[in-house]
């Protein structure tokens, strides 16, 4: 194995942290952790054949 350090490649920040935070505090007491990933959504067939 090598020795070398792995920078990550989207360090977290300070403010991604506090966001992260916030956003917990603000849907209490719901049961699901606020979303952190990217957006998604669910195309209906008509929107998928707009597209092509």
């Amino acid at each position: 194995m090598s020795q070398k350090e792995h920078k990550e490649q989207n360090p977290h920040s300070e403010r991604d942290e506090e966001d992260v935070d916030k956003a917990v505090e603000d849907t209490f007491p719901a049961s699901d952790p606020p979303a952190t990933g990217g957006v998604t959504r669910i195309e209906t067939d008509d929107e998928k054949k707009e597209k092509k």
